[in-house]
């Protein structure tokens, strides 16, 4: 399980594993920048995983910018390598920012991600995009 811990700590995207879904136990995940939120992980077809979060749209040195969506892989689960970012805020329904992507997988290796857009009069809606790879 991949879970947001503490939104103002080193590294808000935390990982536990349970064999009963009762008794949990935590481990320490590496790669992911201050302040991610919002996991969704998928297993790929060559068993490795890729990872999308949330995090600021980095215009400088310093944290700043609407939140978009970004990526990471590993091929264990434990150490994440950042990809970047696949999802910024574009369009007029989206303006503000871009959040909490879920990902299903909808056949020869296509999936679509469903997330919300914001727009800059705090209206959101539930959006799509489709990828392959």
């Amino acid at each position: 399980m991949y879970y947001v811990y503490d939104w103002y700590g080193d590294n808000s995207v935390r990982a536990a594993t349970s064999t009963d879904g009762l008794a949990w136990t935590r481990f320490r995940i590496i790669g992911f920048k201050d302040n991610s939120m919002d996991p969704d992980v998928i297993q790929l077809d060559d068993g490795s995983y890729r990872i999308y979060f949330v995090n600021y749209l980095i215009l400088s040195d310093f944290r700043s910018g609407p939140l978009s969506i970004h990526s990471a892989v590993s091929s264990d689960g434990v150490t994440w390598t950042y990809r970047g970012i696949e999802i910024q805020p574009a369009e007029p329904w989206e303006r503000t920012w871009v959040g909490d992507p879920d990902t299903v997988e909808i056949g020869n290796g296509s999936h679509r991600m469903y997330y919300y857009g914001m727009d800059e009069n705090d209206n959101s809606d539930i959006v799509s995009a489709v990828s392959q790879w």
